[in-house]
């Protein structure tokens, strides 16, 4: 196939993209959905481009695209660089400058993909800004992301995010997450939300988010009134579906430091450094396992709402009203100089500087993984996040053999399962 700059498409030997002409064959029919391999192997500017890949929301990326840390820059879209992922991978992406533009009546986007299914997401670097207006039927429940708008029984890993964001729903990296693994993601920038807005995660469905950090700056009003909530790491829990499909879903090691300012809004506002808010929706008969919090840390320098404001969880909500308790937190921590207004949730232990500003608090205290996991940066005081660790594929490996990748991750105890050729997040319940 001489449609590209060389390669034949296979694990060894990837389809080479060098251009933009190479990246808009990619999504023709005859490579978009054919499980090909592509690597990139220059800069591509997309200036004076808008861009809307082929196959959006319906025939999906089905194949194997490594960015090897080449750039994108000046991309303009209204939909993500990639159309929907399914049973996908796109690793070492860096997308710079990035604009998403308000067009259309659709409440989903992510810098790299707007909806990823079954797939892997690792090592990008994501840079832009735009909003999403959209307040029609069901827009609480797409999401706007950093790197993906949502991500359904998929892992996303090691990517960075630096956006200014504006969104019904809206996070750092992932703008809804159901039953899949966030896992060391640091994302730093705004997020503006007129209902869920989180610094890594906006919605979240019983999916792990494990060793991430955020810095982003979490604002907005409450346009909603039975959803919603802004929060360092998470805006917002919906365990209504962990009763029937799915176990609870821990968030552990993990911090923020960016400040989470209600400005308004016609409906209760809920606001936290690591969970903005929690929703129990189910009847009497089932009601939602609990989802735990442990080992994560509020930094947040100032925690604003009129109405509910803590420095970990914010307020439970549950429809039906019934009786149950708060999400199991377990060794939380907030700043002890916090500027917290407001009330209701689950606060953790207060620490000082002189402590958090420590390597031992985190690796001894909080079970940090300053090995494979985190590093310590000496001129923040605090831990930052060793870059993604890629291993380039060497031949013999067959293409199609399932890899077991031991995780140990709480609450898990059997390995992770990746199958196929893709690594792709196929059963973490450890089942």
């Amino acid at each position: 196939m001489g449609d590209f700059s060389g390669g034949s498409g296979t694990l060894y030997s990837p389809f080479l993209i060098a251009n933009k002409s190479d990246f808009e064959t990619m999504f023709l029919d005859e490579y978009r959905t054919q499980g090909y391999y592509f690597k990139q192997t220059a800069n591509i500017d997309f200036e004076s481009v808008f861009w809307e890949p082929t196959g959006h929301y319906y025939d999906a990326f089905t194949g194997d695209y490594d960015g090897n840390n080449k750039i994108i820059s000046n991309l303009t879209t209204n939909y993500g660089l990639f159309p929907t992922l399914n049973s996908g991978s796109v690793i070492r992406v860096t997308v710079q400058n990035g604009i998403l533009t308000d067009i259309g009546e659709n409440n989903i986007f992510g810098f790299i993909a707007p909806q990823c299914t079954n797939s892997h997401i690792a090592g990008c670097n994501v840079s832009g800004s735009g909003s999403k207006s959209y307040s029609g039927a069901g827009a609480a429940y797409g999401g706007v992301g950093g790197v993906c708008g949502g991500a359904t029984n998929s892992l996303v890993e090691y990517n960075i995010s630096d956006v200014t964001l504006s969104a019904v729903t809206v996070a750092g990296i992932v703008g809804t997450a159901t039953n899949s693994m966030i896992r060391a993601n640091y994302s730093k920038g705004t997020i503006t939300a007129s209902c869920i807005g989180g610094g890594i995660v906006g919605g979240v469905l019983s999916s792990q988010i494990i060793d991430c950090f955020s810095e982003c700056n979490i604002q907005g009003g409450q346009s909603y009134s039975f959803i919603g909530g802004k929060g360092g790491i998470a805006g917002y829990l919906n365990t209504a579906y962990n009763y029937h499909d799915y176990p609870p879903a821990p968030i552990t090691r993990c911090f923020s430091t960016g400040d989470i300012i209600e400005t308004g809004g016609s409906y209760d506002e809920t606001c936290a450094g690591v969970v903005g808010g929690v929703n129990r929706v189910g009847d009497y008969d089932f009601v939602a396992t609990l989802q735990s919090v442990s080992n994560c840390v509020a930094l947040n320098e100032t925690i604003y709402s009129s109405d509910y404001a803590a420095g970990i969880v914010s307020a439970v909500k549950t429809i039906p009203e019934t009786s149950v308790p708060d999400p199991i937190t377990m060794g939380t921590y907030q700043r002890s100089d916090m500027l917290l207004t407001g009330s209701g949730g689950v606060s953790g232990a207060a620490v000082e500087s002189s402590v958090y500003n420590g390597i031992s608090f985190w690796r001894d205290t909080l079970g940090f993984d300053f090995t494979t996991v985190w590093d310590w940066d000496l001129v923040t005081s605090l831990p930052k996040l060793l870059p993604y660790s890629y291993v380039a594929p060497i031949p013999p490996i067959p293409e199609e053999t399932n890899i077991e990748y031991y995780s140990g991750i709480y609450p898990m105890d059997k390995p992770t399962v990746f199958t196929g050729r893709h690594g792709v997040l196929s059963n973490w319940k450890g089942e």
